[in-house]
């Protein structure tokens, strides 16, 4: 032989000691030795006895399990070791390798001084033995009925307190004894191992999804996406070119190596990337139960790891459809979602069963040592795992921003303040991971532990006090896996458990409606086959486990395609006295046939389930606290499909604010979800406490929505609000600014304010991470947010340090503007109608070099050329970024093909412009697709389809005034006088104004304002007193285009000297634009006079 076969010696015996590990025969043996010492220790008369037989046990496993492997149990006895508090040696009862064991008789450790002294000397010991470079990690003090242990974690110790002897804790003793290099479950570590780096086997899944999804995809497979979009609110004719949808199809582009052409190909990915998140998550479930759990009667989880290629596609498909879970008595864990369709028969393959043998023998390596040891903690154990495997770009899309620790903990607390029950319950509407529940399941065990209460209550007082919802059926996984790590440490092998998390819709709910003068839930669902509604009524909801339950038992029916045995199932819901009831029969019936329906076309699915979550959402009852961090998602950013279902709700009529040409445009699905959920949830005492967008409270969108009309027809009301906007960006990768809002019942006097806490991180903190010392991270300031005037919702955030008087800045805001400001022109698409000169181009009287501009993340890719243009419609340009206080620049160029004397909003006709000025005329006719691309939202802001294609948005008469004020609608509130503009050929021009720079031309009347008239103007807009009100009164990312704040009429008598006065300060400072000092005196000055001007006003 030329070669010889090499066989890694280390590699087999490893996989030698994990099959042991994972046997059937280990776990009894570990199993069968706990129940042992804890029977022996309660008769041993010493502590002698009780080591021996401990010895006795370890070695006959030793013996029997690992002397084939040379691994044997030979420990060193009373081991001499300096221990650093004591003078005199200590001796180790047992010693072996890394592991040091004290034994203990249960007398001795019966009060928490003893068992305090006992943890004191093994940790003296353990000190000790590592001072003198003898190696110790682990530590265990038992007296063979209950134990605690030390771990090294980061080069220090740490212990649990005293837990009951079980197989888990034997389990982790002799593995520390082999010295295997064992994990614990941890939210880095899982991370760490299954993020989303190239190697990483959770991404080798997903790679392996797509593939199968876009080369076999099954009928059934494309039933359940087509259901997923439908639910998950993806749109299959959504070609939106919105930035994050954009941002989206590159991230999952790259992540998956392929530039995808086709939104079925986008979708593919996505719904591949869950697929295989959600198998992580539920492979991680199982393990984890198994264990907990132990039944030698149920499969274990490590016999995964010796399935053959068709047996794990059977107990994948197990696991996906729940009945696993369920044999371990934990109910609806998993159950059959849209992410088991890789488990069919024709859609499995030797390489999804490769990549998922990888992520079984890499979790295999995990301990739960979390589970039952030490002070009880619930965490967050997803949270980074999802956001390490899920790229920002797609949870930025669709809205997910996951909460810190520390802000959902102040969130709870600062709501708890105000509750006033002592058993509150409480619902998280947009649950995510979890992160909010696991906040409230550590304050019901903290007041359970207070209270005494054993395992069984506390369990009890979780499941029915702490709910989650969330639309996103990857999130429900991911939550519903948290909270049952997190109730692990309460539950027994009997016990039986439903995780109260359901999938549902926080922005539309299911109905109340009466049918006959019975009272019905109703849901319309969206399905490929068509649209149907269910009718479900109300009493057959009362006892929702038991609507679970034969929810879950009318499934072998439905595969029967028996649609009696479905009805009569239905039936057992509703009670005997009602069960002659026709409506009920019909309806009740109606719903088996649908199922059998589906069943039939092949296109049940999960529908059961699906119904049964959705239908428990309206039945949950009334809450205390609604807490939580909702989708931050525009409505411009959301599908046209749902967007659409969502206007048909009443609710909506209440919260847009009506705007004739937005339509709500910036609204956010956020402001939806608070009036739902408090209509529907909240109790009349109970406490809503979100994280939202800043804007909520000032911006003209949220017009509507701030009334807090519910679909009752009642009203809640601010309470109070928390200022995260100087927070440091507490979302990693996120830099929108929030507020958690409080909201109650409880009336409030908002023309007397409401309290704002703004927190400001502290220089050298860090805000984000998970948790936080609160006090030394930021710095508190208070304010009040008041309504200054009745006649708008908008709040006004006022600080203790403002310039003018509370009841000043009421007179400031008592009527807005009687001038009215303009929106700048659309120019779009700016690559086709933005120009710049070109350094020495061809120039003559008419003609001038140019060339069109180039805008990085523009949709538009029209490519750079230089042209020779008449200059008869150029005009010079002025965004928003170009207006300073009392100054402005302009770069650009813009072709502004329009004849005042023909119209003021149409441009000029094709032929007039092809004789006035042929050169533009071609390269418009060149363009002339780009241009007809525009969106419906632009050619209804033209207001007509008939006219030329090169018209422009927002052009109207005030358009060609002498004098314009121009000022900037976000960033900073600044304003200049502009009347003509030198443009670059020596031609002084009638600007054009980009959107983002507003102006105002006109008087009520009008007329167009006078050169003084714009500079006192001006003045105002300026004025210190107005720049504060403004910051204060409104988002800095959109300012109001009406101002909100008095503009006197120019010319009125009473207050004319004043008026002058401020035209002439306006006008100095236009000469003294670059002069800061003087700038900044002039402000000043004008907020003086300006609030002296209101008051002789007022008077």
């Amino acid at each position: 032989m030329e070669g010889k076969m090499k066989i890694d010696k280390n590699k087999f015996r490893k996989q030698q000691l994990e099959a042991v590990l994972n046997s059937d025969i280990y776990q009894k043996a570990i199993y069968d030795m706990a129940i042992a010492m804890n029977k022996d220790a309660k008769t041993a008369p010493n502590e002698k006895t009780i080591e021996t037989r401990f010895d006795q046990y370890l070695t006959l496993i030793f013996n029997q399990l690992f002397d084939h492997l040379d691994i044997s149990y030979y420990p060193t006895k009373e081991e001499a070791v300096d221990t650093v508090r004591a003078i005199s040696k200590g001796h180790a009862d047992t010693s072996i390798g890394n592991v040091v064991i004290e034994f203990k008789q249960p007398r001795t450790l019966s009060s928490d001084k003893d068992q305090l002294s006992a943890l004191n000397q093994i940790k003296n010991y353990l000190d000790g033995f590592n001072l003198k470079g003898n190696n110790k990690t682990f530590g265990m003090v038992t007296d063979g009925i209950k134990c605690a242990t030390f771990t090294q974690n980061g080069g220090k110790f740490e212990n649990t307190d005293f837990i009951p002897l079980g197989h888990l804790q034997i389990d982790q003793l002799i593995k520390n004894i082999i010295g295997l290099g064992q994990k614990d479950f941890t939210a880095d570590s899982l991370a760490d191992d299954f993020g989303g780096g190239k190697n990483s086997p959770s991404r080798k899944l997903a790679m392996v999804l797509f593939r199968s999804l876009q080369d076999t995809g099954t009928d059934k497979t494309r039933m359940l996406l087509t259901e997923w979009k439908h639910l998950f609110k993806l749109s299959h004719d959504d070609n939106s070119q919105q930035r994050a949808i954009i941002e989206r199809r590159k991230a999952l582009s790259k992540y998956f190596n392929n530039e995808f052409k086709t939104i079925d190909e986008e979708y593919n990915a996505l719904f591949s990337l869950q697929t295989s998140y959600a198998i992580l998550i539920k492979l991680i479930a199982f393990k984890v139960i198994s264990q907990v759990k132990y039944d030698d009667s149920l499969i274990q989880y490590e016999e995964l790891l010796n399935l053959d290629y068709q047996s794990l596609r059977l107990q994948m498909q197990e696991l996906e459809s729940g009945s696993i879970i369920r044999d371990y008595g934990i109910q609806n864990l998993l159950e059959g979602d849209f992410f088991s369709w890789y488990s069919s028969q024709e859609q499995w393959n030797e390489k999804i069963s490769n990549s998922i043998q990888e992520i079984i023998a890499k979790l295999n390596i995990y301990t739960i040592k979390f589970v039952n040891e030490g002070e009880y903690i619930a965490n967050d154990f997803f949270k980074k795992l999802y956001q390490s495997i899920i790229p920002y770009e797609v949870r930025h899309s669709l809205g997910e921003y996951y909460t810190p620790e520390w802000l959902a903990e102040h969130i709870v607390n600062e709501s708890l303040v105000h509750i006033q029950t002592a058993k509150w319950r409480a619902l998280d509407p947009t649950c995510g991971s979890g992160t909010f529940l696991t906040v409230l399941i550590n304050k019901i065990v903290e007041e359970c532990k207070e209270k005494g209460l054993d395992s069984a209550d506390i369990l009890r007082e979780i499941t029915t006090r702490v709910i989650g919802i969330d639309l996103n059926p990857l999130a429900v996984i991911t939550a519903r896996v948290n909270y049952f790590l997190n109730i692990t440490n309460f539950i027994y092998f009997d016990t039986e458990v439903e995780i109260p998390v359901y999938s549902g819709d926080a922005a539309y709910i299911p109905e109340k409606i009466e049918i006959k003068e019975i009272p019905f839930i109703k849901y319309s669902f969206d399905t490929k086959i068509a649209p149907f509604d269910v009718f479900f009524p109300e009493i057959g909801l009362r006892n929702l486990k038991k609507f679970s339950r034969i929810m879950i038992d009318i499934e072998l029916d439905i595969l029967a395609l028996n649609s009696d045995a479905i009805y009569i199932r239905l039936m057992e819901l509703i009670p005997s006295n009602q069960r002659h009831i026709s409506i009920i029969q019909e309806k009740l019936r109606e719903l088996s046939e649908t199922f059998v329906e589906f069943e039939d076309k092949k296109w049940n699915g999960i529908w059961a389930r699906i119904i049964t979550n959705y239908l428990t959402t309206a039945n949950i009852g009334k809450v205390d606290l609604i807490v939580g961090n909702p989708p931050w998602v525009d409505w411009k950013n959301l599908p046209s499909l749902y967007r659409e279902k969502i206007k048909s709700l009443e609710i909506t009529d209440t919260i847009f604010s009506g705007d004739a040409y937005t339509g709500g445009i910036n609204l956010n699905i956020a402001a939806l979800i608070t009036n739902v959920s408090i209509s529907t949830w909240l109790s009349d005492d109970g406490v809503f406490g979100m994280l939202m967008p800043d804007t909520f409270l000032v911006q003209q969108t949220y017009e509507g929505y701030r009334n807090l009309i519910l679909n009752n027809g009642s009203r809640a009301y601010f309470m109070k609000a928390h200022d995260w906007t100087k927070s440091g960006n507490p979302f990693v990768d996120v830099t929108q600014k929030f507020y958690t809002y409080y909201i109650s019942y409880k009336e409030q006097d908002y023309a007397q304010g409401i309290p704002v806490t703004k927190y400001k991180k502290k220089r050298g903190a860090n805000s984000q991470q998970e948790k936080i010392d609160f006090k030394n991270t930021f710095e508190e300031d208070e304010a009040l947010a008041i309504q200054l005037n009745e006649d708008t919702t908008n709040f006004t955030v006022i600080n203790k340090s403002s310039l003018v008087t509370i009841e000043e800045y009421k007179l400031l805001a008592k009527e807005k503007s009687i001038y009215r400001g303009r929106e700048g022109v659309e120019v779009y698409p700016q690559e086709l109608l933005i120009f710049e000169t070109v350094d020495q181009g061809k120039e003559d009287s008419k003609n001038i070099t140019v060339q069109n501009v180039q805008v990085k993340r523009s949709k538009f890719k029209v490519p750079q050329r230089r042209y020779y243009f008449e200059n008869k419609y150029l005009h010079p340009l002025i965004k928003g970024k170009d207006i300073e206080p009392f100054k402005v620049t302009s770069e650009f160029l813009v072709p502004f093909v329009y004849d005042k004397n023909v119209s003021t909003q149409v441009a000029i006709d094709e032929l007039t412009l092809r004789k006035e000025s042929p050169k533009i005329f071609k390269f418009f006719n060149e363009s002339k697709g780009l241009f007809e691309n525009q969106s419906a939202y632009s050619k209804k802001l033209i207001n007509g389809e008939d006219i030329p294609y090169y018209s422009l948005a927002r052009v109207g008469e005030y358009s060609f005034a002498p004098h314009f004020v121009a000022f900037r609608d976000n960033t900073k509130n600044v304003a200049t006088v502009v009347s003509e503009i030198e443009t670059p050929w020596g031609e002084y021009k009638r600007p054009v104004f980009q959107n983002h720079a507003v102006t105002i031309s006109q008087r009520p009347d009008g007329k167009y304002i006078s050169l003084n008239e714009a500079h006192y103007i001006c003045a105002i807009i300026n004025s210190n007193v107005v720049n504060e009100f403004v910051n204060m009164s409104s988002d800095s990312r959109s300012f109001p285009i009406n101002p909100r704040y008095q503009i006197p009429l120019y010319g009125n008598e009473k207050i004319f000297e004043i008026q002058e006065k401020m035209a002439r300060l306006s006008k100095k400072a236009h000469k003294e634009c670059d002069n800061e000092k003087f700038i900044a005196q002039t402000v000043e000055e004008l907020g003086k006079l300006y609030i002296k001007m209101l008051r002789i006003l007022e008077k």
